[in-house]
């Protein structure tokens, strides 16, 4: 099944709704939507902490969100620490919001918004084959991939996925004893809370795989 995963992909990206079918002349649809609802991944067990003034772009971790003379006075504590590494985060706000840990190069719709941080104890008791030598490696590793996943939270790019099969119902008329067929498509399986587009990656095609035969192959809708 693994060369119809990044076929899967392509298509769920670009038409949000897949049709398929197995050896047994079965019917399936996948279909891809937004998650209204996602959790905030700023709430799970994350290696880094974000700190922030308290405003407009406040993205700080609970607990985390200070006055601009505090911030600045934490900011100047944190960057004295040798075990401790800080980035900035930078944001781009113009019909909505976006974050990353290098600057928009735009004056007048981006700026720093907060700061991420982690320690090198947390590194090497958090992250696995983090050692005194590489631990800051593996640190900015961590910042990139907590950032790109809290941009991705920022910009509504969570989803779900809802797995269909076709079942053909026989129906009668009591008056005529006439004889036809109708199509529904049952719901058989749900998923939400991918983070990201790349829905190979971020685990939504295996996901909705799984209730599927092994034999399954695309096709088209009029199929």
């Amino acid at each position: 099944m693994g060369n119809i995963n990044k076929e899967l992909a392509n298509k769920l990206n670009y038409d949000k709704k897949v049709y398929l079918k197995d050896s047994s002349g079965n019917r399936y649809k996948i279909e891809v939507d937004y998650d209204y609802y996602p959790e905030n991944p700023r709430e799970w067990d994350n290696v880094c902490h974000i700190m922030s003034i308290k405003g407009n772009w406040d993205i700080a971790d609970e607990g985390l969100s200070f006055s601009r003379d505090d911030a600045f006075d934490k900011l100047k504590e944190l960057e004295k620490d040798p075990d401790i590494i800080v980035k900035p985060v930078y944001i781009y706000e113009h019909s909505g919001q976006t974050i990353r840990l290098i600057p928009f190069g735009d004056p007048w719709d981006s700026g720093v918004c907060g700061y991420i941080y982690v320690n090198k104890d947390e590194v090497i008791r958090e992250i696995g084959n983090a050692t005194e030598e590489n631990w800051k490696e593996k640190a900015e590793i961590t910042m990139d991939h907590e950032i790109e996943v809290y941009d991705q939270f920022i910009c509504g790019e969570v989803y779900g996925v809802r797995v269909y099969q076709r079942d053909v119902i026989e129906c009668k008329s009591t008056i005529s004893g006439n004889m036809w067929t109708t199509e529904e498509w049952e719901q058989i399986d749900s998923c939400y809370g991918f983070y990201g587009y790349d829905f190979e990656e971020n685990g939504l095609i295996e996901c909705a795989l799984e209730s599927l035969p092994d034999d399954v192959e695309i096709i088209e809708e009029e199929d």
